[in-house]
């Protein structure tokens, strides 16, 4: 029989949660259990950039900002949020900052 790693299950439901919490337009449920899911994920990025789509897409955007560029100082080699980084830097008027083309980090022109 299959046991399923420690706190998988609980991920997954916490995960559901935040998506029921988020259909129902509960901004602040949704990134608590996001939180939540992240923190009991060997990889919480997928969680995280949840949580910073939803700051963004509620108009949240320097809240959404903090997000990325706190997913972006742990996980600095994860490409996945670099589009959506650069286009939230827009959003809020940085539009000095510009996406490297060599390694996909956000840098400022100088």
């Amino acid at each position: 029989m299959l046991h399923p790693a420690p706190g998988l299950l609980e991920r997954h439901a916490i995960a559901e949660l935040a998506r029921l919490y988020e259909s129902q337009n509960k901004l602040d449920e949704a990134v608590a259990a996001y939180r939540q899911a992240a923190a009991l994920a060997k990889d919480p990025v997928e969680y995280r950039l949840r949580i910073a789509e939803l700051y963004s897409r509620r108009q949240k955007l320097d809240l959404a900002l903090a997000e990325y560029e706190a997913i972006q100082a742990k996980y600095p080699d994860d490409r996945r949020f670099y589009g959506t980084l650069a286009q939230t830097y827009e959003q809020v008027g940085k539009d000095r900052v510009r996406v490297s083309g060599a390694r996909g980090r956000p840098a400022t022109d100088t």
